[in-house]
Parts: structure tokens; C-alpha cells; sequence
């Protein structure tokens, strides 16, 4: 994201870590919905993005409650949404 860098990165070798490690307030993750649906249910999870529509194989952008209200947080999401919303041709390339 432009202008927003992080204090650290991190990188797991499986889902069910970063999931983990969302859940510890350690960041925000992308994630599949059927992974996170308890988590989500507790209250251990929780999506940033109103109105999401879910699909199976969708992923969505989820982080700790306590982290929900960090202005990063809220840019990175911003930022995500105004990228989803522009035209495929429009995305930046690797």
C-alpha cells in the first residue's frame, strides 16, 4: 500500500499460523472464510469490511478485535477496498 509501511513483517508457513496469529492481535490476515467461521463466531476474529459477500472460496480481510480501530488498520482496509472496487485492467502487476 502506498505510503504505509509496516513495523514488521511476518511470514508462516501454513494458514492455520497466520490465522493464529491474527487471533493474538500480531496482524492482519487475509483468510477463507470456513477457516475462520468459529473465530468470527467468538468474537477471536473480526472483518474490517461491511456489506462482504461470502463465498467459499472467497477470502476476506479479518484482525483481533483489539486491533480493529488502529489507523494503519483502517487505511490498509480503506486502501484494499478502493484497489477491489477499480476495473481487473486497472490492478497493479507483480
Amino acid at each position: 500500500m502506498p505510503g504505509v509501511r509496516p513495523a514488521r513483517q511476518m511470514e508462516f508457513e501454513h494458514v492455520f499460523m497466520q490465522q493464529a496469529a491474527a487471533v493474538e492481535a500480531l496482524g492482519v490476515t487475509l483468510a477463507s472464510l470456513p477457516l475462520i467461521r468459529r473465530d468470527l463466531a467468538a468474537g477471536r476474529l473480526v472483518c474490517p469490511l461491511s456489506a462482504v459477500t461470502w463465498r467459499a472460496p472467497d477470502y476476506t480481510m479479518v484482525l483481533s478485535a483489539e486491533r480493529e480501530s488502529d489507523a494503519v488498520v483502517s487505511a490498509f482496509r480503506d486502501w484494499m477496498l478502493q484497489v477491489a472496487a477499480e476495473e481487473p485492467s486497472a490492478l497493479p502487476t507483480a
